[in-house]
């Protein structure tokens, strides 16, 4: 139950979020350039928000559209492909769905599973230990037994 409870504090602490989705996300609100396909950051991007109706082999980069506020700070932003032919296509992914995608992981589940399977066994050990107690308060001592004998 310990290791569950352990995970899931990690977890929440971010040490379980993938390097390369964050590098989509920092590329989104930092990069003034497109980003290759070829990177290993665009292909776990291009596994979940693939191209609509796009062959694979025409595109080229991951290209994107923000808007900013004139200080400072992203009011939006959305990400697209670029063909070899420098057409962009339809929007695959917005910054909201990006960012959501950054914090998905595995893990959580994993933690609660494990902290399932603890509070499981420590309910079990109860059950057993109760058990054991009634049994011993049914049956007679063999000591007590004995002095009747005599």
């Amino acid at each position: 139950m310990a290791i569950g409870l352990i995970l899931a504090f990690l977890d929440l602490k971010g040490y379980f979020k993938s390097k390369n989705r964050m590098e989509i996300l920092y590329w989104v609100s930092n990069s003034n350039s497109g980003m290759p396909i070829n990177l290993p950051a665009a292909k776990e991007f291009i596994k979940r928000f693939p191209p609509q109706d796009e062959k694979f082999n025409n595109l080229t980069h991951l290209t994107k559209n923000v808007i900013r506020y004139e200080l400072d700070g992203i009011v939006d932003a959305s990400v697209n492909y670029m063909r070899r032919d420098l057409s962009r296509t339809k929007n695959v992914a917005t910054l909201d769905e990006i960012r959501r995608w950054t914090l998905e992981t595995p893990y959580p589940w994993i933690a609660w599973g494990l902290t399932l399977v603890g509070f499981i066994e420590l309910l079990g050990n109860w059950y057993i230990d109760r058990k054991l107690e009634s049994k011993e308060h049914d049956c007679p001592k063999i000591g007590s037994y004995a002095t009747r004998l005599m």
